[in-house]
């Protein structure tokens, strides 16, 4: 299968992944019969997106803490970083003082767009370094999604208490 944009997360016929945050589990399923083939558990709490990188071998995974928008009483700081060949966890970035990471977009250069709700922030990563390049206040609080612009030239941030965000 191939992918008219390669912002989304097609991962082709090798395989879906698929982020389970009530059970805390990283899945994997047959794209033809939908069975689940494999699962780990995330190390922390919790899961809560998913985003997969332009060439399709890493999907990231924020572990955004124990709540929910507006009652996240133990925020996590993470990404998680899995290899979706091997279908397991291979690294696990720290955001430091950035908390509750939620949605996410993949570029082409290989950089990837977090926010996060608690600091209200858009965050640019850079997965290769395992660092944070860049931190934007968001203009409306609750950053929550995503999209990226097919060219890449403009995001857009849907926040939960405000109105829509372009950088």
């Amino acid at each position: 299968m191939t992918s008219p944009y390669p912002g989304n997360n097609i991962t082709g016929t090798s395989g879906v992944v698929a982020v389970d945050k009530v059970g805390n589990h990283i899945r994997f399923y047959d794209p033809e019969t939908l069975q689940e083939t494999r699962s780990f558990a995330a190390p922390e709490p919790a899961v809560h997106e998913l985003a997969v990188s332009h060439d399709r071998r890493i999907a990231f995974v924020p572990l955004y803490g124990d709540g929910i928008y507006g009652n996240n009483g133990k925020p996590n700081n993470k990404l998680l970083i899995i290899d979706l060949e091997a279908q397991a966890l291979v690294d696990i970035v720290s955001l430091g003082e950035i908390t509750a990471p939620h949605g996410m977009v993949a570029t082409s250069d290989g950089k990837l767009w977090v926010v996060a709700d608690i600091p209200n922030k858009l965050l640019v990563v850079d997965p290769a370094r395992r660092s944070v390049e860049a931190a934007y206040d968001c203009p409306s609080k609750g950053p929550h999604q995503m999209a990226l612009l097919p060219d890449e030239s403009k995001v857009y941030v849907s926040c939960k208490e405000g109105d829509l965000a372009v950088f």
